[in-house]
């Protein structure tokens, strides 16, 4: 998967063995306990959002700290999911579909992302292309291992060039559309507290939920080793994903018990995500705080900021680990492969909808909240215009 789930070159070109969370050191305690968990995250943000509306509470920050209590309990029942996952170990020889569906899969999205990018582009925003071009990035990101074959996907100075490009266009499209907005907002200390909380959140969410830190061995994480026995190391390492090979740091402490293994290109993926979920956390924010006369709309879109981050790509092994808590292993694991099979394009299509749904909201929220920040600007400019006078 295009965040957490790193391989050693070559190894998502060799049928075998894929490890999941859990295995034989799992703690006893049922996975559906972090079910449990996470509904109470969700009940928690879910009942300050509403009490909020009806002005049960006596000020709008208790709402805010409400809506933060619930999204760290919903992350860490997220991540509980994951980390209690029953299953030990799938496969190759027992998927339930072939591999060779995910190369045209992958070639079929792609393409359809660019056409659709460009073509909305032309017709909707045509004085912003960065916009299409930002939907042609995206497209290039789920189609290239079909259009790059062999051993060179992992090397080839496309793949790079496709990694790097996402996120400064990302940025470039920040700076123009929202750049003074949310300069504007980020002075408002409880929306900032707001907005770097969750994104720090968020991102301690990506990174346990997709296995780059785990404090439950895997089966096969450790040098190949199974054994929780292991001694403590720290190595670098070259791994695949996402796109390319990146330099990265594998390392296992079992006096924590801690494993992992960060690369600069998950980093890179990662910290854009956490980004892009701080900036609309911010902006809802800030909404909530100083804008008091909000249309329904512009309602549910500050609401979507907070919730949105949650269908992230990396959110992809917790949306499996669902269905196996749900309908169990062996009815999961169709749904389950698509996610933990490393040649699957499914991760990708997550992460490129997530970046893409979390940008649009962000230049939607900037451009809905200017008109009512250049209007609080204009009165507390005219209020201190006449105390000026006043005391003249």
């Amino acid at each position: 998967m295009s965040l957490g789930l790193l391989l050693f070159i070559g190894v998502s070109t060799v049928p075998g063995v894929v490890s999941a969370h859990g295995g034989e050191h799992t703690p006893g305690i049922p996975q559906w306990y972090g079910l449990v968990v996470l509904l109470l995250g969700f009940g928690v943000l879910g009942a300050s959002v509403a009490l909020n509306r009806r002005d049960r509470l006596a000020r709008t920050e208790h709402a805010l700290a409400g809506v933060f209590l619930g999204v760290v309990i919903a992350a860490l029942g997220g991540i509980l999911i994951v980390q209690l996952s029953p299953i030990n170990e799938l496969s190759g020889n027992t998927m339930p579909f072939s591999r060779t569906l995910y190369l045209p899969l992958a070639l079929g999205v792609g393409l359809a992302i660019i056409t659709a990018s460009v073509f909305l582009g032309q017709l909707r925003w045509p004085t912003r292309p960065r916009y299409a071009i930002l939907g042609g990035l995206l497209g290039l990101w789920v189609a290239y291992p079909a259009l790059v074959r062999g051993l060179a996907v992992y090397h080839h100075p496309i793949g790079y060039m496709i990694a790097l490009a996402v996120p400064l266009t990302v940025g470039y499209i920040i700076r123009r559309d929202g750049q003074d907005v949310l300069r504007e907002v980020a002075r408002d200390p409880v929306a900032r507290r707001f907005g770097f909380g969750v994104g720090f959140v968020m991102v301690i969410f990506f990174i346990f939920s997709t296995g780059l830190l785990s404090f439950v061995p895997e089966e096969g994480i450790i040098n190949g080793e199974t054994t929780i026995h292991t001694p403590a190391f720290v190595d670098t390492v070259p791994t695949a994903n996402p796109l390319v090979v990146w330099p990265a740091v594998q390392f296992w402490f079992p006096q924590i018990p801690l494993s992992g293994m960060l690369s600069v290109g998950t980093l890179l993926i990662v910290g854009l995500l956490g980004a892009l979920v701080s900036m609309n956390a911010m902006l809802a924010a800030y909404q909530w705080l100083r804008v008091k006369r909000t249309s329904s709309t512009q309602s549910a879109a500050g609401a979507a900021a907070l919730v949105g981050p949650n269908t992230c790509g990396c959110c992809g092994p917790m949306f499996a680990q669902l269905a196996v808590v749900l309908i169990g292993p062996s009815a999961a694991a169709p749904l389950y492969w698509l996610f933990v099979d490393f040649s699957s394009p499914v991760g990708a299509f997550f992460f490129v909808g997530s970046v893409a749904l979390l940008t649009g909201g962000f230049v939607y929220s900037a451009n809905a909240l200017a008109p009512d920040l250049c209007s609080i600007s204009a009165d507390e400019h005219s209020h201190g215009t006449e105390q000026i006078r006043s005391s003249n």
